[in-house]
């Protein structure tokens, strides 16, 4: 079951500007902000959480209302300071997303984040220790990034032991320092199939180490965003990933078997990633394996897995 999240937006934090531009920041009285959780109950039967996003540091008025309600918060490392996170604890956080993009300390240089993979170490220490339920946003793009970067950050967040991760490739956004370096001919963005690359690697180890992958790629105007001028552009950019990763899972375990193996049996829910976009997956392994290969349904399949066999069992 989905959890049910009131979503209020902080506008966004003062070092935002370099990836993200600034968004509109909601005015939240005690009294809207009650009024919107009241109206989640009634639509939706429950709330689950509060959720501050988009950056910035929720006020004392604004925590007041969390008092019965479990919160979460999403913000740049440089806004967590020491003393705001104490005073989230005190209010009783529960979760808490730190928008840290890199712990390569070359990276973080070269984009001048402003702080370091020892300051990200300390506040994950810090949070381990409240018992706060601690996720990062990871973006695979960044200026002086690589593929191996990226995988030295996966590597990281496994020894950091955090909770899960939000992966957002990095596009270009009119009004960002990102823009300006693009325009002038210093910053390359990924293509979309470099991008699909990266991010299957960070999915499959992120999983294997029991991290949630929460969500992949910015949704323009659900995350307040107009959009992006250029850059890994894509709707769902986790289909692509998942359809790619369930052909590769499918041509392992069928090209190590003998050529009767033509059944296929999946979780029903997994059917749309197995056959592809335009039922390209399936028809590319046909053609690769030439041999007629036929879908089964079967709900005590684990999801994400595929079992197949020569023989309809």
């Amino acid at each position: 079951m989905q959890r049910v999240i009131v979503p209020f937006s902080l506008g966004g934090s003062l070092y935002r500007g370099d990836l993200c531009p600034k968004v509109k920041a909601e005015h939240m009285t005690h009294e809207g902000m009650k009024a919107l959780i009241d109206n989640y109950r009634l639509r939706y039967g429950r709330v689950d959480e509060i959720g501050f996003f988009h950056g910035g540091t929720p006020s004392d008025t604004q925590l007041s209302i969390c008092q019965e309600i479990p919160w979460r918060v999403s913000q740049h490392p440089l806004d967590c300071t020491r003393v705001e996170a104490k005073r989230y604890v005190k209010a009783g956080i529960q979760t808490i997303e730190l928008e840290v993009h890199s712990l390569c300390d070359d990276v973080l240089r070269s984009s001048k984040k402003g702080y370091t993979l020892h300051y990200i170490q300390q506040q994950t220490s810090f949070f381990h220790q409240q018992n706060v339920s601690l996720g990062f946003v990871l973006s695979p793009g960044m200026y002086g990034s690589s593929y191996h970067h990226m995988c030295e950050t996966v590597e990281r967040c496994i020894e950091l032991a955090i909770s899960f991760v939000r992966i957002y490739p990095i596009c270009i956004y009119e009004g960002t320092k990102l823009e300006k370096r693009y325009k002038e001919g210093r910053f390359t963005p990924l293509t979309l199939s470099q991008t699909v690359t990266i991010v299957q690697e960070m999915c499959d180890r992120l999983l294997r180490a029991g991290i949630d992958v929460i969500r992949i790629g910015r949704q323009g105007q659900q995350d307040g965003l107009e959009n992006p001028i250029a850059g890994p552009i894509h709707s769902n950019i986790r289909s692509l990933i998942e359809n790619r990763r369930f052909f590769d899972i499918i041509a392992a375990q069928l090209c190590a078997t003998d050529s009767d193996v033509r059944y296929i049996k999946i979780n029903p829910k997994d059917i749309s990633l197995v056959k592809g976009v335009g039922g390209d997956t399936i028809r590319h392994l046909r053609a690769r394996l030439e041999r007629e290969l036929v879908i089964i349904c079967d709900e005590e399949v684990p999801r994400g897995t595929v079992q197949t066999g020569s023989s309809n069992d």
